[in-house]
């Protein structure tokens, strides 16, 4: 059995009160609760965050690997370049340089 801890946890007191009344309406304890939610939330995000785990999205028609990369190149990707130093810059050049060619590559197959 793992051992178990106790933190001391600061949240709004109109908060603690909704959630010791719904514990009580469900016959549970508020500890319960929260450690439940603790608990579904390593679950989701134990691994990154699920926004950009691309494999459940591959076989989707519309899917865009990278929303932000179909941005517009003045209003959005100026200005990130703009906070970019050199050692960023080479690495962008460089994955732009292997996605043009794989994706001539992929056009000459076509």
């Amino acid at each position: 059995m793992e051992a178990e801890v106790q933190f001391n946890l600061r949240i709004p007191e109109s908060l603690k009160k909704k959630i010791k009344e719904i514990a009580a309406r469900e016959g549970s304890e508020m500890t319960t609760i929260l450690v439940k939610q603790l608990e579904e939330y390593v679950k989701i995000h134990g691994d990154g965050n699920p926004v950009y785990i691309l494999d459940k999205w591959v076989d989707e028609k519309d899917f865009k690997i990278t929303p932000a990369f179909f941005e517009s190149i003045v209003s959005k990707w100026n200005p990130y370049f703009d906070k970019c130093n050199k050692l960023e810059l080479e690495e962008i050049r460089q994955r732009a340089e292997f996605l043009a060619k794989t994706s001539n590559d992929r056009i000459r197959l076509l």
